[in-house]
């Protein structure tokens, strides 16, 4: 029969194995492009006002980024799974006198691959704030008020 003190040893020594392999650790970063589609270009010479964009992966934790209007395109995410399908969404946000003002989104699955290039269009539609059926990527296109008719 074992005694007490050795099973107490074999306890503390898992616990301190299962810890060890939980911590320190970083998700792998992929890079992703974004493709300099039309409606970027508009939204980035709205006014020379920052963006920022929210890119979840596979239903994972939001990743936000913001953008001046000019530089890369090209972002490190988590999340991937490499070699495998994967969903993407990303929310498109334009900074506007400090108020954030969404614009579009995207939508897309990819392989992931090492050379992703994120290319699905942009839906700006559901974006209305001050509902009279036009689109806050519309008005502010326009340099119409997006919270008020």
């Amino acid at each position: 029969m074992k005694s007490p003190f050795t099973y107490k040893i074999a306890v503390l020594c898992l616990a301190i194995f299962i810890l060890s392999s939980c911590g320190g650790e970083q998700a792998p970063v992929t890079n992703i492009e974004l493709s300099e589609h039309q409606t970027i270009r508009q939204i980035r010479a709205l006014d020379g006002n920052p963006l920022e964009l929210t890119v979840s992966v596979n239903t994972g934790p939001d990743q936000n980024f913001t953008f001046s209007n000019e530089g890369s395109m090209s972002l490190d995410i988590t999340g991937v799974r490499l070699n495998e399908q994967n969903d993407i969404q990303l929310v498109w946000v334009e900074i506007l006198n400090g108020f954030d003002v969404e614009i579009s989104t995207q939508q897309q699955q990819f392989f992931a691959d090492g050379d992703t290039n994120i290319d699905a269009p942009h839906q700006h539609t559901q974006f209305d704030y001050d509902g009279d059926g036009i689109s806050n990527f519309d008005e502010r296109v326009a340099g119409t008020c997006v919270w008020s008719d």
